[in-house]
């Protein structure tokens, strides 16, 4: 119950927000694609790999002033290692603190689905977690470091060097740099 209210209580000062008039004329997506590459280290299952993918963001429609926005980012992500292999599809609404026209500082939640497998086990989770971006801008591109943290609940995995069933989440930590194109002027 104390979920729904939380969710109430955050959703109406952005749905009356929404409803300005100007706003919805001013909007425009502002839409960029990205390849992204790095590391990512899953703490329970002591390994760090290669990941890789790419992301579409674009501007909020309910939320943006002059020296700050929140950009939605859709990203799809895969790891892939000699045992493991997941890939996970996330969206990551960050705010955005931008300095000038050349810095972008941002911070914000993230959910998905992760989907992962150990040799013939494979499962689907949800995560969450939160992530952090510095991006430098370059008239039509960008660069960008993004580090993010997601979380899981515990799910079985065969262990196969035991023989045996062992229960681990699947939190992990993502290191990665962005290349990035604005598909607008």
């Amino acid at each position: 119950m104390r979920k729904i209210i939380a969710f109430f209580a955050f959703m109406v000062p952005v749905l009356i927000q929404a409803q300005d008039t100007n706003l919805k004329k001013d909007y425009k997506p502002k839409t960029a694609i990205a390849v992204i590459g790095g590391i990512q280290s899953n703490h329970n299952l002591n390994l760090s790999a290669p990941v890789y993918g790419f992301e579409i963001s674009m501007e909020c429609p309910l939320i943006h002033t002059q020296k700050s926005r929140i950009r939605q980012q859709f990203s799809f992500v895969r790891q892939e290692d000699k045992i493991y292999k997941s890939m996970a599809a996330e969206i990551h609404p960050q705010y955005k603190i931008i300095n000038g026209h050349l810095l972008e500082l941002g911070v914000g939640p993230s959910v998905g689905v992760l989907f992962s497998g150990s040799m013939e086990d494979r499962k689907a989770l949800f995560s969450y977690g939160l992530g952090a971006s510095f991006a430098l801008q370059f008239r039509k591109f960008s660069i960008g470091l993004e580090s993010r943290y997601a979380l899981t609940k515990k799910v079985s995995f065969m262990d196969i060097n035991k023989e045996s069933t062992r229960y681990v989440n699947l939190n992990n930590l993502r290191s990665i740099l962005k290349i990035g194109y604005k598909l607008y002027k």
